[in-house]
């Protein structure tokens, strides 16, 4: 079986770091790129033409160039790409931003853990019920 593929929308290294850390500990073979902005996930979403979409997306909210919002909603709009999954990781809980994601298209909204054994429990249990548990389409669009 290939390597499940996650992309990382993620401007702050130290979770990158803790991202990374937390799917080393799972059973499961994946493979993570990152893009430290909005307009370079946006870049290389649109540049896919062979079909190896993402297997999930995690997206954090505050990004340079492009935030997390408008990423959303542009992906959530293109016909090739709105059939990826996109699961918000975000350090904010606040209403406003839950909603507003959802209503954007998000298919899971995630409010970060400050430790560090809750986080890598709540990255792994995504990671276990989208790429193991919930059954997908086979690509976007």
């Amino acid at each position: 079986m290939s390597p499940s593929r996650i992309l990382l929308v993620e401007d702050n290294e130290a979770d990158v770091e803790l991202f990374s850390e937390s799917l080393d500990r799972t059973r499961f073979d994946v493979h993570v790129t990152v893009a430290r902005d909005g307009v370079e996930a946006i870049e290389r979403l649109e540049a896919i033409e062979d079909g190896s979409w993402p297997d999930l997306v995690f997206l954090d909210l505050n990004l340079p160039r492009l935030n997390g919002r408008d990423l959303l909603g542009r992906v959530k709009t293109d016909v090739r790409l709105r059939g990826v999954p996109i699961l918000v990781l975000s350090s904010s809980d606040a209403p406003d931003d839950v909603g507003a994601c959802y209503a954007l298209g998000a298919n899971c909204y995630l409010t970060k853990p400050v430790e560090f054994s809750r986080y890598r429990e709540l990255i792994q249990q995504a990671q276990e019920f989208w790429l193991h548990l919930a059954q997908l389409p086979d690509g976007p669009g």
